[in-house]
């Protein structure tokens, strides 16, 4: 079975592109240099309507850290019926504590997901925890389906590790690219992330056509 590449898209040229490259799964979000944000509503119809993989689409008030207010929970807690509504496949979020903890308030996000069949994954938060063990089975109580990490950037053994004890799906992302995704597919990962992009700050920020599907062919190849 071939491994998945999952695309961040942060332009709705972006997901037409991954819909021509043959990605079979994209992450959707705005604002590639905050590392990815909520996109518009209008944004997203558009990508639904255009991409015909699995979609999924981030859900994040802000850049900057992840300890987030009342107010910004509720904005988030109000958009997952519209993203369920809207087709998306699942949406991606994540929060923290000031100390280092998996904000619980997350669980009244989940609920909402749930109540609305809709997934959830924790996006890169995950990797600013104190304790990644503890993150990891703190999502796994919520419901969460998989975990976006790129700690296999620094520490492909603790990676692993959390391999071992996961119950859910992890993808590992964080800087992967062509020439060194091999790595996570030979250590047994059937999923990479990847924006694919050279410039951030290009306008709009698009994949890189052979990028992509150089990563495309090392997932057939997996």
């Amino acid at each position: 079975m071939p491994a998945t590449l999952e695309l961040a898209c942060f332009h709705p040229d972006a997901a037409a592109l991954a819909q021509q490259f043959g990605v079979s799964r994209i992450e959707y979000c705005a604002d590639a240099l905050a590392g990815g944000t909520s996109p518009e509503a209008h944004e997203v119809d558009r990508v639904r309507r255009e991409f015909r993989g699995v979609l999924g689409v981030m859900l994040r008030p802000r850049g900057g850290n992840f300890e987030y207010s009342d107010a910004e929970f509720a904005q988030m807690k109000d958009e997952i019926p519209r993203l369920a509504s809207q087709g998306v496949d699942f949406a991606v979020w994540g929060a923290l504590t000031p100390e280092g903890e998996l904000d619980p308030r997350m669980l009244d996000l989940a609920e909402v997901a749930t109540l609305h069949q809709l997934p959830w994954v924790l996006h890169r938060a995950f990797d600013s925890a104190g304790d990644p063990f503890e993150a990891l089975h703190t999502a796994q109580s919520m419901g969460c389906s998989r975990i976006l990490t790129g700690l296999g950037a620094t520490s492909l053994e603790t990676l692993l590790a959390l391999k071992g004890e996961a119950t859910l799906e992890l993808l590992p992302g964080g800087g992967i690219r062509a020439h060194n995704a091999a790595r996570y597919l030979e250590a047994g990962f059937d999923q990479i992330h990847s924006a694919a992009l050279h410039d951030y700050h290009a306008n709009p920020p698009l994949p890189d056509r052979t990028e992509t599907l150089a990563l495309l062919d090392l997932c057939r190849q997996s």
